[in-house]
């Protein structure tokens, strides 16, 4: 990177493939996997070295991945400008919670979009309120065998995903 991230870890050497789109965030983004077949999305084209992305599995996290794909197909997936499906929330609580990956859990009928925690007990149901601050969202607590109703919880942080305002093709 450039300089600008000095608390970030780059993993370098790294192999894998890509498909353009992404389960956690709109955009010109990639959706990868890795020689072992672990899933990294979401992804961003490097501008040097072509063929390369680098990943995050969480918006907060410290470690990208850099992963060299040999060849790179051009993502023109649109960015939207909607604020109804964050990347990753910090709640209230202090717990964070990232975007569901691939097939979706369900609670009475509610889709199951974000896992909370180290342990993701605390799930957050589809739909979050934004008709006044802070945000909230509906959730189930995960018993081990099945879910129950949760409280509302209150979004402190919300991370989207998507190009640098100051990114030039």
């Amino acid at each position: 990177m450039d300089g600008r991230w000095p608390s970030l870890s780059i993993l370098i050497d790294v192999r894998g493939t890509c498909e353009a789109g992404s389960d956690s965030v709109p955009g010109p983004v990639y959706r990868c996997f890795d020689v072992g077949n672990s899933v990294l999305d979401p992804c961003w084209a490097e501008r040097k070295p072509a063929g390369s992305v680098l990943c995050m599995p969480e918006p907060w996290s410290q470690i990208v991945v850099e992963l060299d794909t040999k060849g790179l197909a051009p993502s023109s997936q649109p960015v939207p400008k909607s604020l109804s499906f964050p990347w990753g929330v910090l709640l209230a609580n202090g717990q964070r919670c990232v975007a569901a990956q691939g097939a979706h859990d369900e609670y009475r009928g509610r889709v199951i979009d974000y896992s909370c925690g180290k342990t993701f007990r605390l799930v957050l149901l589809r739909g979050v309120h934004q008709a006044q601050e802070p945000w909230t969202f509906d959730s189930a607590i995960w018993n081990g065998k099945k879910y129950t109703p949760g409280p509302s919880e209150r979004v402190r942080i919300a991370w989207f995903g998507g190009p640098s305002p100051d990114a030039t093709g």
